[in-house]
């Protein structure tokens, strides 16, 4: 990724606004030449870490760089975020309560119980492949959380289900 992007500033900083640009679909217009402008990377979260590996990596080719909520040390197991997830499911500032991280953790709990020792999983959650691997598990149980950690991540008002849908959801189906 931090090639790409090192590309792409050097393709961009190549422009000539005076000849035709056959190598893009669209074709650039830029108005001016980039060749002398200066580059700030900015991101938020794996962007963010993104954008201060790039200034790291490359120094020269950058002048500044903001990294907001960049986790920037990779982790095998970074367990803080669904922390993070659990703490906004119980936030009744953006719909969650503690009776709805409850739910939402008990179910949890049940859920993977039931994979793991053969018990009885709904069917909206049965995986589409047998799980024969610590891969599989972990490729089943990334695509799960990614429900909760999509309403609470993009908890705006473009973006649906809101962290409240969410646990009105899960009070409604409470297994």
């Amino acid at each position: 990724a931090l090639e790409d992007l090192v590309h792409f500033q050097a393709y961009i900083k190549s422009y000539d606004p005076s000849a035709e640009d056959t190598l893009s679909t669209p074709a650039l217009s830029l108005p001016a030449s980039a060749e002398n402008s200066e580059w700030v990377t900015f991101g938020g979260s794996y962007p963010g870490s993104l954008a201060t590996w790039i200034k790291l990596k490359y120094p020269s080719l950058f002048a500044g760089t903001v990294g907001s909520s960049a986790p920037v040390f990779a982790e095998t197991d970074f367990f803080q975020y669904s922390q993070v997830v659990g703490t906004a499911l119980g936030y009744d500032v953006i719909g969650g309560s503690a009776e709805c991280a409850s739910i939402v953790e008990n179910a949890t709990e049940s859920l993977m119980d039931a994979l793991n020792n053969g018990g009885d999983v709904p069917t909206a959650l049965q995986p589409c492949s047998d799980i024969t691997n610590d891969l599989d598990m972990s490729m089943y149980q990334s695509v799960v959380f990614g429900n909760f950690q999509g309403a609470v991540q993009y908890n705006l008002m473009s973006y649906t289900p809101y962290v409240s849908d969410l646990c009105d959801f899960m009070r409604s189906e409470e297994h």
